[in-house]
């Protein structure tokens, strides 16, 4: 997969919303994808804004109706940082 670091956020942001098990497993093969044709100084990039979108789920109050999506994107998240 080609393209920008915000492409590739993206598309792990609808795995995330859409994933029906796991997110995980596809998150890294999303990543691995990417990293096939990104330059150093974009999965340098890729690589701290997975560790930005960590934190910051981390560290946010979930209301309970989200909680489930906010699972998966942490989920996609870690399948996603596993790779890089």
């Amino acid at each position: 997969m080609e393209g920008s670091v915000q492409n590739c956020m993206a598309e792990l942001k609808r795995l995330a919303s859409s994933a029906a098990e796991d997110p995980r497993p596809a998150a890294a093969q999303i990543v691995r994808k990417f990293k096939e044709g990104a330059s150093k100084k974009d999965r340098e990039g890729l690589k701290a804004a997975l560790e930005d979108a960590r934190l910051i789920g981390l560290n946010t109050t979930v209301p309970a109706p989200f909680l489930t999506e906010h699972s998966r994107w942490l989920a996609a998240i870690e399948g996603a940082r596993a790779a890089v």
